[in-house]
């Protein structure tokens, strides 16, 4: 293989991967519209849409394996391969989430609300958001929005804390809430993952770029002060 064709393989599966993450945010925003809307057709075709991401990872992670096999890459080329591989497995789960959060809403069917929705839509809109941006570092290997990232994935995980505390307080100052009140509890549950695979594809980007390892927030910080 020469070496063009090597460099046009490694383009197509980044951009394999930039796809299927597209998918994994339609689905995202299509199963958050369709609980908010209480839309249960959109969520419908959330379900039928999500049916196939398994198989859709393991095709792309085949070609990953052919590719290290066939050409073992080295440095650049080899984190690309590797964060590919990686972060396959977080746009299948969210993927996964999409579906979850679309059934949860076939569910509760048209079902009223225990309470006002406040704080959920925020994190949706940050988890949406998010994803918007680990999708855009990752294709053009920009990390400037790091700062941003960290600050939005902490104000998203106070936000599920304040809804978990408001929530179970209802269960307990009335137990015959314990359904609805659970209904929105598992739904920012999901929305709690869909922040942290966000945020960790842009960490697996980094790596992508840096070659660092990045562990914690203290970590990634030192480095994009250093890089940036």
């Amino acid at each position: 293989m020469t070496r063009e064709r090597y460099k046009k393989e490694i383009s197509l599966l980044k951009d394999e991967v930039y796809k299927m993450g597209l998918l994994a945010k339609e689905l995202i925003e299509a199963s958050t519209k369709s609980f908010i809307t209480k839309d249960i057709e959109l969520a419908k075709s959330v379900l039928d849409k999500a049916k196939n991401s398994n198989k859709l990872e393991l095709n792309i992670e085949n070609k990953c394996i052919q590719i290290i096999a066939l050409q073992q890459p080295v440095a650049k080329d080899l984190r690309i391969i590797s964060t590919c591989m990686k972060v396959i497995t977080d746009f299948n789960r969210l993927i996964h989430l999409a579906g979850n959060i679309a059934e949860t809403t076939v569910a509760i069917g048209d079902e009223p609300f225990i309470k006002p929705l406040i704080d959920i839509p925020r994190m949706i809109d940050i988890g949406k958001d998010m994803l918007d941006k680990a999708l855009s570092a990752f294709k053009n290997e920009d990390l400037s929005d790091y700062k941003i990232m960290k600050n939005q994935a902490d104000l998203a995980y106070g936000l599920y804390e304040q809804v978990r505390r408001e929530l179970l307080t209802f269960i307990i100052e009335d137990p015959k809430k314990l359904k609805n009140a659970s209904d929105l509890l598992i739904i920012a549950r999901f929305l709690k993952r869909i922040v942290a695979h966000a945020y960790n594809i842009f960490n697996r980007t980094i790596y992508m770029v840096t070659g660092n390892i990045i562990l914690d927030h203290e970590d990634a910080s030192k480095l994009m002060r250093d890089i940036l």
